[in-house]
């Protein structure tokens, strides 16, 4: 009686090992195949889908200004005139277009439309890229090209006396913010977003990061400006436990709204900010 149960018992055992066994062979089988799935291996009998659509002309345009790390405000400058192209021939692709239909839109620009020299600059750059970068059929030599003729004009300005009436006219964090913009020759959006660490009080510099065009620079920092800066600094600094962090948030939120505005009011009026060199 005790013989049969080992063997019974030695039997099961053997089963459950055979039963593992198998049960591996079917789990490593599946992790392989999905592995080689994750990975883009398909079988070679698997058929390949047939309803795949090529991407959209405006997407190809997205794809390309990300991969040379072009700014927003460019990528939607050249998608704007992109699509004007498009619209003066009656909504045809422009892979039908060569340089003649290039030539005849950018002179009508110049003619019909009256664009300055940098809009047409502006339009005939975005067109470039377009069949270069995107369609990758770079346009050739286009004869018959009328180009804009860029007008000398002496710049307005005002005289360091007419900048210091202005500051004297104002107080507090503004006064601060005009004379750093004015002192180092920032923007009003580097101003705004400039951090402590990008301040430097011994070398006499400022560190614009993520300046126009996503480009980093280095200016000058106006000697005196260093006691106000580290005062309005330490005194931020004493105020933040009593300010707290949803006053916080909503003074960072108020800066943003007035930058939006700014730049709003910008693009409205078609001029750019400056500063005195």
């Amino acid at each position: 009686m005790t013989v049969r149960i080992c063997i019974i018992i030695q039997s099961a055992y053997i089963c459950i090992i055979i039963q593992s066994a198998y049960i591996c062979i079917i789990l490593r089988i599946l992790t392989t195949t999905k592995e080689l799935h994750l990975w883009g291996h398909q079988q070679a009998n698997l058929p390949l889908p047939t309803n795949t659509t090529p991407p959209r002309l405006m997407d190809q345009v997205h794809e390309a200004c990300r991969r040379r790390h072009l700014s927003p405000r460019t990528e939607e400058a050249y998608r704007f005139w992109i699509r004007q192209l498009i619209f003066f021939f009656n909504k045809r692709h422009p892979r039908e277009f060569h340089e003649a239909e290039v030539t005849q839109f950018l002179n009508h620009l110049a003619v019909n439309r009256k664009v300055s020299a940098s809009t047409q600059t502006q339009a005939l750059n975005a067109l470039v890229f377009l069949y270069r970068d995107v369609l990758v059929t770079p346009l050739k030599e286009m004869i018959g090209l009328d180009r804009v003729q860029q007008r000398q004009r002496i710049p307005v300005v005002m005289t360091p006396t007419e900048v210091s009436k202005v500051l004297v006219q104002m107080s507090n964090t503004a006064a601060l913010m005009a004379r750093l913009m004015y002192g180092s020759g920032l923007r009003v959006e580097e101003c705004c977003t400039l951090r402590i660490k990008d301040i430097d009080y011994e070398s006499g510099n400022v560190t614009v990061r993520n300046g126009k065009g996503g480009k980093d620079r280095s200016t000058v920092l106006p000697s005196s400006l260093i006691p106000d800066l580290q005062l309005t600094l330490y005194g931020l600094l004493n105020c933040m436990p009593m300010i707290g962090i949803e006053e916080l948030g909503w003074h960072l939120c108020r800066v943003r709204l007035i930058i939006n505005i700014l730049r709003h009011h910008n693009r409205s009026h078609g001029s750019s900010y400056s500063h005195r060199q």
